[in-house]
């Protein structure tokens, strides 16, 4: 067992440090045998302890305490890490600093995009502090505060995150020293520092359409249509099956108006034994019907292989459903010269269903789409639907619809999406519509109406009721009536854009009083004007 030390005594001093008195207090003990290392606490009063860093030396110092008593405790600590018992100090009288912190010299709030940011000010004579405490309340009551954080000296900001726009505040700071001791508030009740996050649309617009763009949905919705480029490919390279030639698995041959594709790599056989519908080597995926001047084709393939990467196992099954129907001219000199001349036009659809798993995520994706094509017109229609879910406990969703024109060397896109992923502003859901006009339409009676449309950047609002409003700027057309009236019937606030003109109508028990352009009036109960500043009305 670790020896205790035999004493522990308690001294001070004061001294002044860039023209502050401060005071020391020393705590000091015997050596015990055998320690290497002692642990001391001390404490003020009645007060918590307070424990120092551990020491190989035979003192401590505390500077910047109060007049009070304080007691002292160290504990012996052996090469073993084994503490003794503690020995513990007399109850010392210290003259310490009498006086506690002072008030910070002020506390501003600003608004800032989801957030309120504060700062503050310290005066001279508060380098003792040991933390700022910041309080708030969502009324002017310190009473209903509660502490917002700590923040140590000298640390002068803080910013408040994560609130939604117009979230408003009140806020009080006071000073805590490094013995405990606590300052006044500031500003001191009933008054207090009003904080409200930012209502100006402009950023919040931009930062959501940032947002917005770096999400998997958002980038779905901007990306064009995937084409159907790679189904036509395929179908475009069908020819005849050629007895001569080897086929590799996957590859597709025209036998009869229908279309085989090959189950495995197909070696040539002059003598035709391994020529479709051989159900061995080949499997019946479709028909293909084509004249001088027109082609209708459909294919239905299933796809499913597992592979291995790096040791990375996936599996994946596919399936591709394609439909092709195209026309040209028939210029009377047969197929070569319509060959030539390529497909004048062609309506094509494809349904694609991939599903694959591994280790580390499971994904299922559908896409169906439409394409129509005349010569350099065309437009098309896409599907997506897709599910993921990823072994760090990540998941995501998505259903989209995207339409794109080229027409007249115009490009027009629209698409509708929704969404849940774990995206840049963290998980959510999203609906968005990307369009050139958003409208809500009603058709009552056969009156087709829209009292709510985005166009050209602009919002379009027919009548709304609106709780609450946060509005950086009010562009009046025509007048501006308050819904409470008088008892004449009279709006209480009225202003005409039109003639220039502005009412102000204030009521009670004893008469009323109306402001206008003309000037001041008061009547009294009965209606009789007692005093006119201005024009006669």
């Amino acid at each position: 067992m670790q020896d205790a030390p035999a004493r522990v005594l308690i001294t001070s001093h004061n001294s002044v440090d860039q023209g502050i008195a401060v005071t020391t207090m020393t705590i000091g003990w015997d050596a015990a045998p055998g320690a290497v290392a002692y642990d001391v606490e001390w404490r003020w009063g009645a007060r918590d302890w307070i424990k120092l860093p551990r020491t190989g030396e035979l003192s401590a110092d505390v500077r910047g305490v109060y007049a009070g008593q304080y007691l002292a405790r160290v504990r012996a600590v052996s090469s073993m890490y084994v503490a003794s018992m503690p020995t513990t100090s007399m109850l010392t009288d210290v003259a310490g600093k009498t006086t506690p912190p002072p008030a910070v010299t002020h506390l501003t709030a600003s608004s800032e995009l989801f957030a309120i940011g504060l700062k503050w000010g310290f005066p001279a004579g508060a380098e003792d502090t040991q933390r700022t405490e910041i309080w708030y309340s969502p009324s002017n009551s310190l009473e209903t505060a509660t502490k917002l954080t700590d923040l140590a000296y000298p640390q002068s900001d803080y910013k408040l995150q994560g609130l939604a726009a117009g979230v408003s505040f009140f806020f009080w700071a006071r000073l805590v020293d490094r013995t405990g001791n606590i300052g006044p508030w500031f500003p001191v009740a009933p008054n207090a520092v009003q904080g409200i996050s930012s209502t100006d649309p402009s950023p919040v617009l931009g930062l959501i359409s940032g947002q917005i763009t770096e999400s998997e949905l958002g980038q779905e919705l901007i990306e064009k249509i995937d084409g159907l480029q790679d189904q036509i490919d395929a179908l475009d390279g069908l020819k005849a099956y050629d007895p001569e030639q080897p086929y590799t698995s996957g590859k597709m041959v025209i036998v009869d108006e229908r279309i085989y594709q090959a189950r495995q790599d197909v070696a040539a056989d002059p003598g035709g034994g391994n020529a479709p519908p051989n159900p061995t080597l080949w499997t019946d995926v479709g028909q293909s019907v084509e004249s001088a001047n027109g082609l209708a084709q459909q294919v239905n393939t299933n796809t499913t292989k597992i592979t291995e990467v790096d040791g990375k196992v996936t599996a994946t099954a596919e399936n591709l459903q394609a439909l092709r129907a195209s026309s040209r001219d028939d210029d009377a000199e047969g197929d070569l010269a319509g060959a030539l001349q390529q497909w004048n036009s062609t309506a094509a659809f494809a349904a694609e269903v991939k599903a694959s798993a591994s280790r580390d995520e499971a994904i299922v994706r559908k896409t169906e789409t439409l394409e129509a094509s005349i010569g350099q017109t065309s437009a098309a229609v896409q599907v997506v639907s897709e599910a993921q879910a990823t072994a760090d406990g990540k998941a995501r969703t998505m259903w989209a619809v995207k339409m794109e024109l080229n027409a007249q060397d115009q490009y027009v896109a629209a698409g509708i999406g929704l969404g849940i992923e774990n995206g840049p502003a963290g998980l959510q859901s999203q609906f968005l519509v990307s369009a050139d006009r958003f409208a809500v339409v009603n058709n009552i009676n056969g009156v087709l109406s829209s009292p709510f449309v985005v166009q050209g950047g602009q919002v379009f609002i027919n009548q709304a009721f609106i709780n609450t409003a946060f509005i950086q700027q009010i562009i009046l057309g025509m007048t501006l009536r308050s819904q409470a009236v008088n008892s004449q019937g009279l709006p209480l606030i009225e202003l005409n854009m039109v003639n220039g003109t502005f009412t102000v109508r204030g009521q009670d028990a004893n008469g009323q009083t109306i402001i206008n352009n003309g000037g001041v009036y008061v009547y009294d109960v009965n209606g009789v004007e007692r005093t006119a500043v201005g024009r006669l009305p």
